[in-house]
């Protein structure tokens, strides 16, 4: 110690440039302190929340915040759609833009900041720009953000419709197409007992995530629906959709042109169903061997779309855990046993045509109370029928008697 005690008062420019080090570090501390103190502030005395552009409150908040007061003071602004109910059709908004915004609710003040972050490229390739709204107010309950999420959806009254999507390709990713009106499962004509075990295995699925996580197994669920044409594949999805109150991602061939294309499809459709329509209309290029066949190799023409593409979108390390996936197929004689196997389709379901209870129950829809004893006349010896065949003649008016009460 005395040694260097020594050399310190020996060496006049090394004490300088010591005590300069000291002197500095310590102003940077005394200029740090007021952000620290801020973001302690922040921390104790405020609450926040934020949502991203592929959260289902997203455009919602942002629409309801185009319409509030406070906001047509702004000289910032973004574009929102939005599906005019009552109108049937979609339209605009001018919504508060990029930065920080005040809004005020009652008694109560919000800083309101819209953020916007340029697509990244990862292992599907470019994504879309990503948009935040984080909002924010004194207070530590979490009920005033709540009210204001509350105000938000009460203000749109969607409850009763469920959004449907279609993948756009590249820097679009998917656009809503429309809002639809929620479809109840009774008016899928298809064997009660098949509706209900379809959807007692989802509700499973869903309500199981921790037992998925304990037995390190990916939380996640797919369905085939094969069956003839016409026999309701799109419309049970739609109801099921409906039932569970999930956002519809649908994915279709002309729409996909690579494996990055499809991964990032599938990956960017948060909580909702996703839905790859017609598989077996999907032109795949493959050089990989054949799962049922050991040593068969498969090729194809197409090179951007290969079926391993598929199957890691399904179940691949980079495929998002949480999803439900619906895949349709007039021709499953056509599709790879590798993509039918557990784990990529966990539950194969065969929509069949309908019989005559099929047909009672959608007659007494069509005409309430009305004796279908005619119409199932105009049916004898067709019947099982896909339901849009059934339905075509409903609508035509066929085998409806003239008097259409039974108790008149």
């Amino acid at each position: 110690m005395d040694l260097i005690q020594q050399l310190l008062q020996q060496n006049a420019v090394f004490t300088g440039m010591a005590g300069a080090a000291l002197v500095g570090f310590l102003l940077v501390q005394l200029r740090s302190m007021p952000e620290r103190l801020w973001k302690l502030f922040l921390r104790q005395f405020t609450v926040t929340l934020r949502v991203h552009n592929e959260d289902n409150a997203f455009r919602t908040f942002a629409k309801w915040l185009a319409d509030h007061p406070s906001a047509q003071k702004t000289r910032s602004f973004s574009v929102v759609e939005w599906h005019n109910a009552q109108m049937e059709r979609d339209e605009v908004a001018l919504t508060p833009g990029e930065g920080y915004h005040i809004l005020r609710e009652g008694a109560r003040f919000y800083v309101v900041r819209r953020e916007i972050q340029e697509a990244q490229q990862g292992a599907a390739g470019f994504g879309r720009p990503r948009e935040y709204l984080t909002i924010s107010t004194l207070g530590r309950s979490r009920k005033a953000i709540q009210d204001l999420l509350d105000k938000a959806r009460d203000a749109q009254d969607m409850t009763d419709r469920i959004p449907i999507s279609m993948w756009m390709g590249g820097m679009n990713g998917y656009k809503m197409i429309e809002r639809r009106r929620k479809r109840p499962l009774d008016t899928i004509y298809l064997p009660q007992a098949l509706k209900d075990e379809v959807v007692e295995d989802i509700e499973r699925f869903l309500a199981a995530q921790d037992e998925y996580t304990y037995k390190a197994i990916p939380w996640r669920r797919g369905y085939l629906l094969d069956g003839p044409p016409g026999t309701g594949k799109t419309s049970f999805i739609v109801a099921l959709a409906s039932h569970f109150n999930r956002a519809l991602h649908i994915i279709t061939p002309g729409r996909v042109y690579d494996d990055a294309a499809l991964l990032q499809a599938m990956n960017e459709t948060g909580e909702g169903f996703v839905v790859i329509e017609d598989i077996d209309a999907f032109d795949f290029s493959h050089q990989r061997t054949d799962e049922a066949t050991p040593g068969k190799t498969m090729t194809g023409e197409k090179g951007g779309l290969t079926l391993s593409g598929l199957l890691n979108a399904i179940d691949g390390i980079t495929s998002r855990e949480g999803r439900v996936l619906f895949i349709s197929s007039n021709h499953p004689d056509k599709l790879d046993a590798a993509l039918l196997r557990p784990g990529r389709i966990d539950k194969r379901i065969f929509l069949p045509p309908a019989g005559e209870e099929e047909v009672r129950a959608m007659f007494d829809r069509f005409h309430p109370g009305a004796d279908p004893g005619e119409f199932l006349k105009l049916l004898d010896g067709m019947l099982p029928l896909p339901a849009s065949a059934i339905q075509s003649r409903l609508l035509e008016g066929q085998g409806v008697p003239l008097i259409t009460s039974k108790a008149a």
